[in-house]
């Protein structure tokens, strides 16, 4: 049990976006996210895959 608590938490899996701004609301970023996904170039998306994929591994 005592490794256990030794062990760091595995850190929260993050997206390659940047919140724009801190004061939108949940809606206003949800709509940029999914814009800023759309409109996203296949090799942005395959580097962001990948840079997650990173952390899992």
């Amino acid at each position: 049990m005592e490794s256990q608590a030794a062990k760091p938490a595995k850190p929260a899996m993050t997206s390659c976006r940047k919140k724009k701004s801190d004061d939108a609301t949940f809606l206003e970023d949800l709509k940029d996210h999914i814009d800023e996904f759309i409109h996203a170039s296949m090799d942005e998306h395959k580097e962001c895959f990948k840079k997650n994929h990173k952390k899992d591994v």
